[in-house]
This record gives structure tokens, sequence and C-alpha cells, in this order.
């Protein structure tokens, strides 16, 4: 039977924000930490089983699968409603390292 721990692990991250330049801050941090991560044009392009990380604006987008392992960041009044692990601004390297550890072992076991 095949490990699908290690099954889980090959796939990338896949990240969408509407500013380009916040996509590529997160896949530099995550290629740093040892992740593969992509970045999305639209989030239809996702796989369904995808963790995904991306701003309030784009949730309601994300399949069911991909809302229980997502990383949503942005200001503290676009976040209220969104049951999801998330990052309130202003951000500190020390809240996005926090958050994007706990993304990672979140998006790795479910």
């Amino acid at each position: 039977m095949p490990d699908l721990s290690a099954q889980r692990a090959v796939h990338p991250v896949a990240i969408h924000f509407r500013d380009q330049r916040i996509s590529l801050v997160f896949v530099t941090l995550l290629k740093s930490m040892g992740k593969e991560a992509v970045l999305l044009n639209d989030l239809e392009d996702a796989m369904p089983n995808t963790s995904i990380i991306t701003e309030p604006l784009y949730f309601n987008q994300l399949t069911s699968e991909q809302s229980k392992k997502c990383l949503i960041i942005g200001d503290q009044d676009s976040l209220t409603g969104i049951n999801a692990l998330s990052i309130a601004q202003p951000l500190t390297e020390k809240k996005i390292e926090s958050a994007l550890s706990l993304f990672l072992k979140k998006s790795l076991s479910a």
C-alpha cells in the first residue's frame, strides 16, 4: 500500500493573490522552507485537494476540501466570518513563520 503522507508531501502549495508580488513573497518563503509552491493565475487551476494560500477575496471560490487546508491572509475586518486558518495584518515575520508552520502541518495531515 502506498504511503499517503509521502504523496501529500509531493503536492506543491498553490499561491493566489490579486497582487502577484505578494504571491511571489510566499513562493519564496515556502521554497526557503524546502516546500514546493506554484503560482495560480486562477483558483480553478488548482486540484481539488491542493493546499492554498490566498486572501479573503478568494475564500468563497475554494472547494470544501481546499478550505480545510488553506491559509487566508488579510486585514482583520476581511477575515470576519472566515472559518479557516488565517493571519491578520499587520504582518510580522513571527506571525508569518508561525502561520506557515501551522499551515504546513495542517495541510499535510488533512
